[in-house]
């Protein structure tokens, strides 16, 4: 069977050797009283020893980027009383259409 990719409307579906896979997209909705928690999944998601942000890090100081980040959210905690980020992550289903 030929490997195929179908998109349709907000989903994409794929079709690859006999598994029928649909990729889906998901949002996860967060509220925060205090700049803490954000601030924690910032820090893991920007240190260096994951890679994942390495070009966008070359030549900064994460230290100063991040005081940056946190002085932003204080001034969002004040004037909202809050802080309400959507996270968005994508996710993978799929079934053997073989049996």
């Amino acid at each position: 069977m030929k490997n195929n990719v179908y998109i349709l409307e907000d989903r994409a579906i794929l079709y690859i050797n006999g598994v029928d896979a649909k990729i889906k997209e998901f949002r996860n909705h967060l509220s925060f009283d205090t700049i803490d928690p954000f601030m924690e999944y910032t820090i893991a998601s920007l240190e260096k020893n994951r890679k994942v942000y390495d070009e966008f890090l070359k030549n900064k100081d994460l230290k100063k980027l991040l005081e940056k980040v946190k002085k932003i959210l204080e001034k969002k905690i004040l004037s909202q009383g809050k802080l309400e980020i959507t996270k968005v992550v994508g996710g993978i289903s799929a079934s053997n259409i073989w049996y």
